[in-house]
């Protein structure tokens, strides 16, 4: 139960200071727009807000103990290596993992963009697996299911 407890309350901590980063963030954006305009940057090429974009993504994948996942499919019965074969031709990172009732769980990943994950996931959608699923698992979480 400390366990529990403990996990709960790191929890916690990380969604309290996301939302303190958030209102930082926000407070930041308040005070920019309050400026001249002169002063105030107006000539971003779209380039330049893509990569900023990636590199906040970048920032905030790295700052949370979350990674980011797409659980293909859970397996009841046997995998079969063309069924695997098959989730490989999308991406080569794939992870075999249990679930609570100890059967077989596909996650592919874990991915450092939003936009890597979202590509792979449509592609998923499309060619057939409507079993598919956005996932963020925890580290710890990642570890006992898929660390065995």
């Amino acid at each position: 139960m400390q366990l529990q407890e403990k996990a709960k309350k790191e929890i916690e901590n990380k969604i309290n200071n996301i939302n303190n980063n958030e209102v930082q963030a926000n407070n930041m954006k308040n005070e920019e727009s309050n400026l001249p305009l002169e002063k105030q940057e107006t000539n971003v090429s779209p380039e330049e807000i893509n990569k900023m974009i990636q590199e906040v993504d970048t920032k905030q994948m790295a700052n949370n103990s979350f990674l980011s996942f797409i659980n293909v499919a859970t397996i009841k019965g046997v995998l079969y290596k063309s069924f695997l074969d098959d989730v490989q031709k999308y991406d080569k990172n794939i992870s075999l993992c249990r679930d609570l009732k100890n059967r077989i769980e596909i996650y592919v990943g874990p991915y450092d963009s939003t936009k890597e994950r979202q590509k792979v996931y449509n592609l998923l959608l499309e060619n057939g697996f409507k079993e598919a699923y956005l996932v963020d698992l925890t580290k710890e979480e990642y570890e006992k299911r898929c660390k065995y």
